[in-house]
Parts: structure tokens; sequence; C-alpha cells
């Protein structure tokens, strides 16, 4: 992704509801993972916008 997208987006606030979908798409992915690093999500909203 480049800079300029970047600087479009912001982090969305979202519902304990979504934060828990998020979380869980976590631990999947990281038990998925054979590797060291940790995968964490983010939910991103472009600014402005809802």
């Amino acid at each position: 992704m480049s800079s300029h997208v970047l600087n479009e987006l912001e982090i969305a606030a979202i519902s304990t509801e979504e934060l828990n979908k998020l979380q869980e798409a976590e631990k999947a992915i990281n038990s998925m993972g054979k590797g060291t690093e940790e995968i964490y999500l983010l939910a991103l909203k472009r600014r402005g916008q809802k």
C-alpha cells in the first residue's frame, strides 16, 4: 500500500462485536502461522467517512 493511500485512512471506531470478530480472525491467522511473529489486524476507514 503506498503512503498516499495510507494518508487517506484512519482507524475506525468499531463495536465490541466487531472487535471480537477481528480478534478471532487474528487468532485464526496466528494459529496457522509457522513464524515467530504475531499478526495484528486494524479496522481502517477513509478519512471523513462514517
